[in-house]
């Protein structure tokens, strides 16, 4: 099972300069969905270890539980970059310059495209949350949904090394490589029978920049995992207060803490899970009584001059439609969610079954 982690996947094609310029005739900037599609089909392609269908995953605002946890977690984030401008930087060097408001919009239409449009209306299951992030989705997906098939995640994302085990890669979509858990062992020195652990402490005390979670100054993975392991180990009384990042540890104990809470995807409330199961369902349901035709998609995105970005959907529909990830997604939901209904006239309980399969559709050849 390949899941891609669309937000990140389409920031980065928003970023990339040679798909900035492109525009449909009514001016509207396409190049994020022309480089997503292109994008996914080209990790569809190189993945072979991924079987079972395709997941695409989006944030949709910021996690509720995050916030009321952190109240500044992620705040204003948006609206502190309003009328800065962002640099692409492309080849030879070429520099070009767009103001962010811009780039917000642009993003925000090539997510409503995608995700409202084209991916469901050709059968690829698309998930999205109000208030929780493609992580936590994410998350969910590897926790919840048992299955033999190896489950590979598309992003450049550290905090999905938490996820990692025998089942579970991650896959650099810019280096191009796997990342596996022995191999963030190895770089980041953690310990192997006590890995979840070891990275979450690591990498609380890091922080996330990108994300407004404050760290030790001067803590990365290589320079944080041998005071995790201390701690781990004997305790923070351990700690040689003399030495200035053990001493910061001390001063900053709470804190860390705190990030551990807000880094761990485990943590995930019954809230965020409920409507993660609900979504699943309402999205399998919507492609299974959906009237759109593959060629309707496709003239939709030939209105907007994206012909090769039609290419690249087809591309990605002749290589996931062999096994769909929504049949087993449903069956995980169904499993752990009992839907009762009362019945008003008899005022007795009744467990209704729920049918919806996502199909996905096999294009006319062109």
């Amino acid at each position: 099972m390949l899941l891609i982690d669309g937000s990140n996947l389409l920031h980065r094609a928003c970023h990339v300069p040679e798909m900035w310029d492109l525009k449909a005739a009514n001016g509207q900037r396409t190049g994020g969905v022309h480089g997503f599609l292109n994008g996914l089909s080209f990790m569809v392609s190189s993945i072979r270890e991924a079987s079972g269908g395709l997941v695409i995953c989006w944030d949709k605002g910021v996690s509720e539980y995050r916030k009321a946890i952190f109240p500044e977690y992620k705040q204003d984030r948006v609206s502190q970059r309003m009328g800065e401008t962002i640099k692409f930087r492309g080849p030879g060097g070429k520099v070009k310059e767009v103001g962010w408001d811009e780039f917000l919009e642009v993003y925000e239409w090539s997510r409503s495209f995608l995700h409202g449009e084209i991916l469901p209306g050709v059968g690829l299951l698309s998930l999205q949350v109000a208030n929780v992030e493609a992580d936590d989705i994410i998350a969910w997906v590897c926790h919840s949904v048992e299955t033999p098939m190896r489950k590979i995640i598309a992003s450049t994302d550290k905090d999905m090394y938490q996820l990692l085990n025998d089942k579970v890669y991650v896959y650099h979509p810019i280096k191009r490589k796997y990342i596996k858990r022995d191999t963030v062992i190895a770089d980041w020195n953690l310990m192997p029978d006590n890995y979840l652990r070891h990275f979450l402490l690591t990498k609380a005390m890091m922080g996330d920049k990108s994300d407004g979670i404050p760290g030790i100054p001067g803590i990365k993975e290589k320079t944080g995992a041998p005071i995790a392991q201390i701690v781990l180990t004997e305790g923070s009384a351990a700690l040689d207060s003399k030495k200035t990042r053990h001493r910061s540890f001390l001063e900053n104990k709470e804190m860390v803490k705190r990030n551990i809470k807000l880094i761990d995807l485990r943590k995930l409330d019954e809230k965020s899970k409920g409507k993660i199961k609900q979504a699943v369902l309402s999205r399998a349901v919507l492609s299974a009584s959906s009237e759109t035709s593959i060629e309707s998609v496709y003239e939709r995105l030939e209105s907007f001059q994206l012909r090769q970005a039609r290419a690249s959907l087809f591309s990605i529909l002749h290589r996931s439609e062999e096994h769909s990830a929504a049949s087993l997604l449903i069956q995980t939901v169904k499993k752990e969610t009992t839907y009762v209904t009362q019945d008003k006239t008899q005022g007795s309980t009744q467990t209704p079954s729920r049918k919806g399969k996502l199909k996905l559709r096999r294009p006319a050849a062109s």
